[in-house]
């Protein structure tokens, strides 16, 4: 095995260190995040068992995402681009909260614009040179 398949690149160790924090602030955001907070407490008061779900698939998402991210910092290809995938997703289907937060706060709206910036650097340096070569070499 030579030494380019061996080491991590800095652009993956960096890009890994941006998902994690935003899995963190992410989740930190859920939990304080007013408008989504107005939408689950109806969903309660309608559904007594929602809060359980609610939390049951928050703790379960936050898992998931943690272990591709531990899994893209051990250089496996798949959890790349599942990641993308679900970002993909994610960002599509996040579009309309994100413009109720623009009408909430200005805070809400730097908030979103920080975070998705920062997702979009952490998804370019996984899938640019040497991440993307790196994750190549790992396969062969």
């Amino acid at each position: 095995m030579d030494a380019v398949v061996s080491e991590r690149p800095r652009t993956v160790t960096v890009s890994v260190a941006i998902l994690a924090v935003l899995l963190v602030v992410g989740e930190v955001m859920s939990l304080i995040d007013p408008p989504a907070n107005r939408y689950a407490n109806a969903l309660a008061k309608a559904f007594p068992f929602y809060q359980y779900i609610q939390i049951v698939g928050a703790f379960g998402g936050t898992l998931l995402f943690a272990f591709f991210i531990y899994s893209i910092y051990k250089g496996k290809n798949w959890a790349r681009i599942l990641y993308l995938v679900f970002f993909i997703l994610g960002a599509l289907s996040s579009i309309p909260v994100d413009l109720g937060a623009l009408q909430v706060s200005p805070e809400a709206r730097i908030i979103s614009g920080i975070r998705l910036v920062a997702m979009l650097v952490a998804m370019v340096l996984l899938f640019t040179s040497p991440g993307n070569l790196w994750f190549r070499r790992r396969l062969a």
